[in-house]
């Protein structure tokens, strides 16, 4: 029905559509295939079967899964920049739903050698760089 109503809404103002993907939450089934992975290089086999079992088991309880966003495909800068001037005004059935269209993130967005870290390890080593950074101030003061 969303599908639908976006390209029937957008078509009647000459905005060309060309693919509509659904973005699930798949937060848990990434936690889930993460631990996994540590069970893996663990050989912990038993944790491995049972987060087997759990993977598909979420798997078959997929289809439950809300929509939390969409990836829509245009055919030209200005189809997306009508489509977004058309979502903006619109007081439709689309703006029950929240829906704001934004420009996907980008893969250079992401640090993703520190996604592993976690938040402690990420401050200490922003910690460590001030420090670093006051130190040289501090030395080209007095060198000076």
């Amino acid at each position: 029905m969303f599908r639908e109503f976006v390209a029937q809404k957008v078509a009647v103002n000459g905005v060309s559509i060309v693919r509509i993907d659904p973005v699930y939450n798949n937060a848990k089934l990434i936690a889930l295939l993460e631990q996994r992975g540590s069970a893996i290089s663990t050989q912990n086999l038993k944790k491995v079967a049972e987060l087997e079992a759990s993977i598909n088991a979420f798997k078959q309880d997929q289809y439950q899964t809300d929509i939390v966003g969409a990836f829509i495909t245009f055919e030209r800068e200005q189809d997306i920049k009508q489509a977004r001037a058309i979502l903006a005004k619109d007081d439709g059935p689309l703006s029950a739903y929240g829906i704001i269209p934004k420009r996907p993130e980008e893969p250079t967005d992401y640090n993703w050698k520190a996604l592993h870290s976690s938040f402690l390890d990420q401050m200490a080593r922003s910690a460590i760089v001030l420090m670093a950074g006051l130190t040289m101030l501090v030395v080209a003061f007095l060198v000076q």
